[in-house]
This record gives C-alpha cells, sequence and structure tokens, in this order.
C-alpha cells in the first residue's frame, strides 16, 4: 500500500453570521499544535480563525478568506500560513492511499452548519492555493458536507470519519476545514437575578434568542441605525413588542424586591461566548406604559466596589455572577430591569482608524426583568 508521507493541517473559518469559534485538534492544525504537546507558538485565539470577521470578510473583502483563516488581505506571508509565525514545517500526521481517517473538531461555541475538509499537495515552501484545495474533498457523504443540525447544539468535540481519495498522494498536504456558521436558534444567554437557577426574564419559557439580529447579524445597524427594542425584539417590530409590556411574553409579576442602595447579584448564563462585556440598567416604570431606552441610560447601575458600569467576560461557556450596587436614590414600585450584553469578537474599525476585534457594530443581546425597589 502506497502511504501518503504526511498531512499538514490548518482550520481555516468562513462565517456566515458570527465570528467562528471551533479548532481542529485532529490533526492538529498550526494554530492548535501547541495544545497536544508539540514545541509550537501557543495561538491562544486558535478557535477564532474567522477571516477577520464577518464585516470584514464579505464587506470588504468580497467573501474571500486566507486558507488557514487569516484574513484575506493580510499581508504575505499570513500568520498561520508557510512563512508565518506559526508554521514550523512539522508533519503531525502520516496516512496510506484510500484511508478511512478520523478528524476531531472542538466546538467551543455552537453556530450550527457545516464542516468541510480538503486536500491539496504542496512542495517546499510554496503554500497551498485555494484552487488546489477546492479540487480535493475528504468526505465519507456524499454531499461533501458535514452538517451540525438542530439537535446537535452542544458544545464538545465532532469526530468526522472522512474518505481519503484513491488517486491522492504526496509528502505534504494542507488540510483545511471550512466551518460555514448558520444562524443559532437558541439563545446565547440567560439572565437570572439574585442567583436563582431559573431564568427570571420576561421570556422565561421562550425559545427564540433575545438577540438585535434576525436576519444575518446586519438587521439592527443596516436597517435601524444600530437601535434595538429595550428587551432585544428588533426595533421595528410592530409595538408592543414581544417582550415588552403588553406583549405576549410579559406577565405583570415583579419578580424581586430589593432595598434602596443594596448590593445585588445578576446571574448571566452564557451558552454561546462572544467576549464583550454586560451592562445593567433600571427605569422606574408606571401601569401599562413601558420603560424607554432614554430612562434606562440614566440609571446604570456600577459594579459593586468599583467605578464601572461595564462588566467584561472571560471566554468561557458557565454562569457569570456580577454584584451591583444599587444607586441611593432609586425607589420605585415597579422597575424594568435591563441586562444588555455587548458582544466583542467581530472585526470592525476602532475610532483611530485601526482595525481589530471588538470595534465597530458588534451582535447585542438584551433581557428585561421586573423589580421592584423600596426604603427599608
Amino acid at each position: 500500500m502506497k502511504s501518503i508521507a504526511a498531512l499538514l493541517l490548518v482550520s481555516a473559518y468562513m462565517a456566515v453570521q458570527v465570528s467562528g469559534h471551533g479548532r481542529l485538534m485532529n490533526p492538529p492544525c498550526r494554530a492548535t499544535m501547541w495544545r497536544v504537546g508539540y514545541d509550537t507558538p501557543p495561538d491562544y485565539n486558535d478557535n477564532q480563525l474567522f477571516c477577520g470577521g464577518k464585516s470584514h470578510q464579505y464587506d470588504t473583502q468580497g467573501g474571500k478568506c486566507g486558507i488557514c483563516g487569516d484574513a484575506y488581505d493580510e499581508p504575505q506571508p499570513r500568520t498561520h500560513e508557510i512563512g508565518g509565525p506559526y508554521y514550523k514545517g512539522i508533519i503531525v500526521r502520516n496516512y496510506a492511499v484510500g484511508q478511512e481517517i478520523k478528524a476531531t473538531v472542538q466546538i467551543t461555541a455552537n453556530h450550527l452548519g457545516f464542516f468541510q475538509f480538503k486536500m491539496c499537495p504542496v512542495s517546499g515552501d510554496v503554500e497551498a492555493t485555494q484552487e488546489c484545495l477546492d479540487k480535493t474533498y475528504s468526505d465519507g457523504g456524499r454531499n461533501q458536507l458535514y452538517l451540525i443540525t438542530t439537535s446537535q447544539t452542544e458544545v464538545r468535540d465532532f469526530d468526522v470519519t472522512l474518505q481519503l481519495p484513491e488517486d491522492l498522494e504526496c509528502e505534504a498536504l494542507r488540510l483545511p476545514v471550512a466551518v460555514p456558521l448558520l444562524a443559532t436558534t437558541g439563545e446565547s444567554a440567560r439572565t437570572a437575578l439574585e442567583g436563582t437557577a431559573a431564568d427570571r426574564r420576561r421570556s422565561s419559557t421562550d425559545v427564540p434568542t433575545v438577540s438585535c439580529f434576525p436576519t444575518l447579524g446586519l438587521h439592527q445597524y443596516d436597517t435601524q441605525g444600530g437601535k434595538c427594542g429595550i428587551c432585544g425584539d428588533a426595533y421595528d417590530e410592530p409595538q408592543p413588542r414581544t417582550h415588552e409590556i403588553g406583549g405576549p411574553y410579559y406577565k405583570g409579576i415583579i419578580v424581586r424586591n430589593y432595598a434602596v442602595g443594596q448590593e445585588i447579584k445578576a446571574t448571566v448564563q452564557i451558552t454561546a461566548n462572544h467576549l464583550g462585556f454586560f451592562q445593567f440598567k433600571m427605569c422606574p416604570v408606571s401601569g401599562d406604559v413601558e420603560a424607554t431606552q432614554e430612562c434606562l441610560d440614566k440609571h446604570i447601575l456600577t459594579v459593586a466596589g468599583t467605578n464601572s458600569t461595564d462588566y467584561y467576560i472571560t471566554d468561557e461557556v458557565r454562569d457569570f455572577d456580577v454584584t451591583l450596587q444599587l444607586p441611593e436614590d432609586l425607589e420605585c414600585e415597579h422597575c424594568v430591569f435591563q441586562w444588555r450584553y455587548h458582544a466583542g469578537n467581530d472585526w470592525g474599525v476602532c475610532p483611530d482608524g485601526t482595525g481589530r476585534d471588538g470595534c465597530g457594530p458588534q451582535e447585542e443581546f438584551y433581557g428585561c426583568a421586573d423589580v421592584s425597589v423600596s426604603r427599608p
């Protein structure tokens, strides 16, 4: 049996809605080799090789991407390609012609969609091209796609059995895994007050995501000028919006009673981490009149023990407990408690004109709860 001398693997993400969150573990891609014992430079963002971000890839590069997930317009050699800092010329796997092999993709934030696996023979220090890669798919399925279905929404390792071609033999290969990401059908976060396990937002049994991004993440900024309903509904949704007073998820229930000036705990359950920060705001309301964003913006709660109103999160999928300081001058029989999550993992243009992740328009998630604040 003829043997293929090597398979050098790199992962590349093509994001359709949001930035990719996954890494190729087997064979380990150049950015991830350090995690499995190779003496290679650590890339701590190896689960975010997403072509510079969806806006950059599609709005400025016509959908193009570096073959390993770097931005297409990055100076060559790109960061994860031959000649870049993460390429060390190490062959990580040896396969046989026509062999069935297993690839493992570790998904750290599940956005559904599908995987593709491609190969390209290379020689010397000349990197593979996308045109060469597109000629050879490695896949055990008829349509060359490994679909992540709606029943596979876990954050876990996905093992895929692939069939190598009978006519492909080479001393070195590049094998990118392409991961186009489709819209998530679940919530990226849930909000609870006082650390309860139950979801205490108005949408406690609601399934759709409470996000201002109903159309591939573009609606809020491209058509609504960045505006959003106070509870996360699309700004142009007919009023009363779905999660606001008068909508089907508002039942007039006060879920917490606080004291003026009290320190309180809010818990946000992150099920898909997009980095960024949380803000928490309150607004007194009366009767069936909903809060306004202008009122909420006047009462932004500070993180207890700090002067900051922004709580930045670490890159983990877990519950985040945030201790907040209520104002000494805010008292109400009914206050709307708003949680805002401003994500930070999309590429954008910064105020100084440079570009990086976290700048420019970002995905946002909201939640509303109904509380009271009284004097002891």
